[in-house]
């Protein structure tokens, strides 16, 4: 029993680690999509980075608030500036 709940939480921990590290890494593949196609939406970035809507919109917001991305136009034919 004991070995089982040991196994279990080394599973967790390890699973929340490489959470960790890939939010890390999302604003940077998102910067870098955004740098390639300014016209990306939101939904073709769930599509590519396999996340869904919130986890890009809180990585956008990330970017925006670190002014590495402004968005210029509407919702619709809007395009996104990247910063360097």
């Amino acid at each position: 029993m004991l070995d089982a709940i040991h196994q279990a939480v080394f599973k967790f921990q390890r699973e929340y680690k490489s959470d960790q590290k890939s939010n890390q890494k999302s604003d940077q593949k998102i910067y870098a999509l955004m740098e390639q196609d300014p016209t990306i939406t939101i939904q073709e970035l769930m599509l590519r980075l396999h996340m869904g809507e919130s986890g890009i919109k809180k990585q956008i917001a990330k970017l925006k608030k670190a002014g590495r991305l402004v968005r210029v136009g509407g919702a619709k034919g809007g395009r996104w500036e990247v910063q360097k």
